[in-house]
């Protein structure tokens, strides 16, 4: 569907329902990750009864979306925050990736719905609290993702493994040093 086609069928449920429509992530005609909104308008300013028009916004992923949801919250080289999509039997990654891949210049990296990767399993089990298994690069991986309510969209957070486990070893040993200190200060 293109995105005339698109902008169309949102307008004309707008005007069907009297309520806010989104329309899914998609390519523009220049080939970028846009999404749309359609809103109606109301004679009175008030919700109720018909609307007299429909305002609809076309809003470019990169610009619009990704600076707020994709920023990390402190420093991690693999840690990163993405939003998927289930897409018939795939996995659509709508947001840039940290690393990049040669098919997110332009466009949306797939998987496999079936597949091992971090948000596959998301989409197969929302409700799970951690996941274990590989990114979209293949290196293995945990994460957590939560659904976005009011939308066909999850939000993945996802640090590589071995990062991880870095990270809890570098407190184990750092919790023995101090047990150790302590018990050499209090013989």
């Amino acid at each position: 569907m293109c995105s005339s086609d698109l902008q169309e069928s949102a307008i004309r449920k707008v005007l069907d329902t009297g309520t806010l429509s989104v329309v899914d992530f998609h390519l523009d005609e220049d080939g970028e990750r846009v999404f749309g909104l359609a809103a109606p308008v109301f004679g009175n300013g008030q919700p109720g009864g018909s609307p007299l028009g429909v305002i609809y916004a076309e809003l470019d992923v990169a610009s619009k979306l990704e600076p707020g949801i994709t920023v990390w919250p402190g420093k991690s080289p693999s840690a990163e925050l993405i939003l998927v999509e289930e897409d018939g039997d795939e996995v659509l990654f709508v947001t840039r990736l940290k690393f990049a891949v040669d098919n997110q210049s332009k466009g949306f990296l797939r998987k496999p719905r079936a597949s091992n990767v971090l948000a596959a399993q998301l989409l197969r089990n929302p409700g799970i609290a951690a996941l274990l298994g590989v990114d979209y690069r293949g290196v293995k991986s945990i994460g957590a993702g939560v659904p976005i309510a009011g939308t066909p969209w999850f939000l993945l957070a996802k640090i590589d493994h071995d990062e991880a486990d870095d990270n809890v070893q570098l407190l184990a040993w750092t919790i023995t040093l101090l047990g150790v200190t302590l018990l050499v200060l209090l013989a």
